[in-house]
């Protein structure tokens, strides 16, 4: 087996660890700006602080998951073209650490509802807006982070695509999904809410993607260099 094709499966398998650990942690993390405007909001926090516990953790395992990913992806991305390595790399660099943010806060509001259970009645208020300040830090670094994935993942497309080592229907239809989540998620950050629905073509193509490459891997594809 060509070392391509190695990577690619390798890629694959961790990208299905990936959706395995990154899925619940999205969907179970329990944050809304809906939920810190309840009175039972702190209530809520502290019963479910365990579940939101092990969301955290397998956030964090999918974090390091993507970096084993972009160890793998750099030196690919770094023959075809330096400059394209580099800003791959600064895109995930800075959302590792706005992601690292985000999972801090969600720690310090598991920490602050607790709090507020040995705190007299007179001070619920005020811890209340602590805990929405920290949902919505959360919030907020998490479009951050779809921002940033998008950009970086959107280069990693676009060198499949110029050197064929998957479909370039694939590499195109990936480009296209990023465009989606990027021009979704500054919406959200615009206040222009649109939903889950553009944010499920790039896990539709996620899975198609991994499939892909857990059976086929990376091709030899061309030898196309940029240089630059």
């Amino acid at each position: 087996m060509d070392s391509n094709r190695k990577i690619g499966r390798t890629i694959g398998a961790l990208f299905l660890v990936i959706i395995a650990t990154g899925v619940p942690s999205n969907m179970f993390r329990g944050l809304s700006s809906s939920l810190a405007r309840t009175p039972e909001f702190l209530q809520t926090i502290n019963t479910r602080a365990l579940e939101m516990r092990f969301v955290v953790l397998l956030s964090f395992t999918t974090h390091v998951i993507w970096v084993i990913v972009i160890g793998l992806l750099y030196p690919l991305l770094k023959k075809f073209s330096p400059k394209l390595a580099l800003a791959f790399l600064a895109f995930w660099i800075t959302s590792f650490a706005i992601a690292l943010f985000g999972d801090l806060s969600h720690l310090s509001l598991i920490s602050l509802a607790k709090e507020a259970l040995h705190s007299s009645t007179h001070n619920i208020e005020q811890f209340q807006l602590l805990g929405l300040a920290k949902v919505k830090d959360y919030l907020w670094s998490h479009f951050m982070v779809l921002i940033l994935y998008s950009s970086s993942t959107f280069l990693f497309f676009y060198y499949l695509f110029k050197t064929k080592m998957v479909p370039r229907l694939l590499s195109a239809w990936g480009m296209v999904a990023m465009v989606i989540v990027f021009t979704a998620s500054w919406l959200n950050v615009f206040e222009q809410y649109v939903g889950m629905y553009p944010f499920f073509h790039n896990g539709l193509h996620m899975m198609v993607f991994t499939l892909w490459l857990l059976t086929k891997g990376f091709s030899k594809g061309n030898k196309l260099q940029t240089n630059s």
